[in-house]
């Protein structure tokens, strides 16, 4: 299997991106370095051995080929970057290229073995085992240059040692082939598990940018889930307005047709004197201004405003009972108010008063079907260092314990089937907290519940 790996890794040029460009960053940033400095090294050791002519010629080739490497790898890069069709031959030209940087360094040993004393062997030997160990990070993320650089560097290396013939040489010689086999299986291990991480690493990529648009997908879900529960809450709470809207109109609509009735049958009787007649146009006229008026309240309250305005907890009061107080006081409930805070802030006033309003109806329906006596809704203002507070309590009984943790959830109602729909406080609850950066809580009294609103200074 190691072997079937190693022939695989050396045959195959399709590389993951990821893995060539580490290759041209190795190349660009190694291979001037150890140029400069392997090649400082070889001629400090042999200039006073080495025909000048040979080791400047040697010198000359190595800074060329640095420079040409250099230049190959820039390219790739930039074909790898841009997609472009080159970039497979330009792999084969950096590999290339490679094979003839280890040729040269390869050639040092027979250099050495020619003119140099045996000893300079030794400093030759690891100066290019130094070499090929430096090649591991350099060039090991494509392993046909790897195994091209080392190989090559390598087998001149032990063919050198074999032509000087000495007992410690062909040992060295032996040495190196064993370290051909074991650096050969190295650096395939080292490849295939570079890859293997690129792999995981583009899984992983791809796996976060699934759940990325999963996430997107289910957030625009539920966006579009609130977005349509909210309007069913408006639904819902504009049909409790018409409600209201015809209780408000029913007594003034009887007076305006009592009275015109009554100019109809006196016309008819010639009785009408024009002291009844001013009487019952001013009766209409004002009954008239009146609704006019409450059409207008009940437009302003459901007016959408995109801008925050300056408003108060007491001015949201005033204008909700001014609509609602009336009807609830007709269902024989007394609304108890104490405003003790006139603080002013920036919110949303008709999104406050269709949530204040929702709170009235809501307490108003269950002290009703409960059938409590002396019924009563108190509303409350107040403020610490921090908060602007509005409570709305009863004396209904409070929430059962078994729905209180759940009462702001969709469809969650303490009402029967056909009284409630379980969205009124889902909706209330949206309003306060994601619409106007405050809190809108529930707890139980010793009368009933409580709901708190709570907004920042």
């Amino acid at each position: 299997m190691q072997s079937q790996n190693v022939l695989t890794s050396f045959k195959s040029l399709d590389h993951p991106s990821e893995l060539i460009l580490m290759m041209t960053k190795g190349i660009q940033k190694g291979a001037l370095i150890a140029t400069l400095i392997g090649s400082a090294l070889f001629v400090f050791l042999l200039y006073d051995y080495n025909p000048l002519y040979i080791l400047s010629f040697w010198l000359l080739a190595q800074f060329i080929l640095s420079i040409v490497r250099v230049n190959l790898a820039r390219k790739l890069e930039k074909y790898i970057k841009q997609d472009d069709l080159l970039k497979k031959k330009y792999v084969t030209y950096n590999i290339e290229g490679t094979m003839l940087s280890a040729f040269l360094w390869g050639l040092t040993s027979w250099l050495t073995v020619l003119y140099a004393p045996e000893a300079y062997t030794y400093y030759i030997l690891v100066l290019l085992f130094a070499l090929t160990a430096g090649a591991t990070t350099t060039l090991g993320s494509v392993f046909r240059a790897y195994f091209a650089f080392m190989g090559i560097i390598l087998l001149m290396l032990s063919s050198s040692f074999l032509y000087y013939g000495g007992d410690t040489h062909l040992i060295i010689a032996f040495a190196s082939v064993v370290a051909i086999t074991i650096l050969t299986a190295t650096g395939s291990d080292y490849y295939l598990k570079l890859k293997k991480i690129i792999e995981l690493s583009v899984q992983l990529k791809m796996f976060n940018t699934a759940l990325e648009e999963r996430v997107r997908t289910e957030v625009q879900k539920n966006v579009d889930k609130d977005i349509q529960l909210m309007h069913q809450a408006r639904l819902a709470q504009m049909g409790e307005m018409i409600n209201l809207i015809a209780h408000q109109w029913r007594q003034p609509l009887h007076i305006i047709a009592t009275a015109a009735t009554d100019m109809d049958l006196k016309i008819k009787l010639h009785s009408l004197d024009n002291e009844t007649s001013k009487k019952h146009i001013e009766t209409i006229n004002a009954l008239t201004q009146h609704l006019s008026s409450t059409i207008d309240d009940f437009r302003d309250f459901f007016k959408v405003t995109k801008v925050k305005e300056t408003t108060s907890f007491k001015a949201v009061v005033d204008a909700t009972l001014n609509i609602v107080g009336e009807y609830i006081g007709n269902k024989h409930i007394t609304i108890k108010t104490d405003i003790k805070n006139s603080d002013t802030f920036k919110s949303y006033p008709n999104e406050l008063k269709q949530v204040l309003l929702n709170l009235l109806k809501n307490a108003q329906d269950v002290l009703l079907e409960r059938k409590i006596d002396d019924a009563w809704i108190s509303i409350r203002t107040f403020c610490d260092e921090q908060h602007l507070y509005l409570e709305v309590c009863d004396n209904a009984g409070g929430v059962p314990e078994a729905i209180l943790d759940q009462i702001f959830d969709a469809y969650i109602t303490s009402k029967s089937q056909e009284e409630g729909t379980g969205l009124g406080l889902y909706m209330s609850k949206i309003i306060i907290e994601e619409h106007c950066s405050g809190r809108l809580a529930v707890r139980n009294t010793e009368e009933g519940a409580c709901f708190t609103i709570r907004l920042q200074k």
